[in-house]
């Protein structure tokens, strides 16, 4: 079975650090592992103006694939972004992964229990905005808050400084991703 796994915290909180970490340290345990990042750029395209592929949706194609000696990629034009989390999840979900975590989509994952979270922040103030409406299970606290040794009285939730105790946070993953296949 897939597990899903959310890094969700604002912009400069840590997020892809923690992803690279992740994905690194899982996949070195022998775990396949896929990601889907959130672009929060509304001009932002896959493809190259003027390149065949883009050629190819503005002539009508719905999707269109480019393939190379070194990748292959589809691109399909979505009407929200919910539409494309949806596609995305269902396309990885066909690669047979162990995990794939996402960066980001707050608003379309904070509130799924099926959803296992990482939470970034920079201080004990966007840690409080970051946590704001997001439902368990959320796995850990990391980014540069983590760094600070910031103090939180009340976090049940383990707060990792990924350079010094990264392994805690891979060790947490893995326990909850084995209770989970159970």
């Amino acid at each position: 079975m897939t597990r899903l796994i959310a890094v969700l915290g604002s912009q400069g909180s840590g997020k892809t650090t923690t992803i690279e970490y992740l994905i690194k340290h899982l996949s070195e345990d022998g775990l396949k592992v896929g990601s889907i990042k959130h672009i929060h750029d509304l001009n932002f395209t896959f493809d190259t103006r003027g390149k065949d592929t883009w050629r190819h949706m503005m002539a009508g194609a719905k999707v269109v694939a480019g393939v190379s000696e070194n990748e292959a990629a589809m691109i399909k034009r979505t009407d929200n972004i919910g539409e494309g989390f949806e596609e995305a999840v269902n396309s990885l979900m066909g690669w047979k992964l162990d995990v794939i975590i996402f960066e980001g989509f707050r608003s379309l994952v904070g509130r799924r229990t099926d959803i296992l979270k990482i939470v970034t922040a920079k201080n004990r103030e966007d840690l409080v905005q970051a946590m704001k409406d997001l439902t368990p299970p959320i796995l850990a606290v990391t980014g540069i808050i983590a760094e600070h040794k910031v103090d939180l009285h009340n976090l049940v939730i383990p707060m990792i400084n990924l350079e010094k105790e990264g392994i805690k946070l891979i060790k947490v993953v893995k326990e909850k991703l084995m209770t989970e296949s159970r």
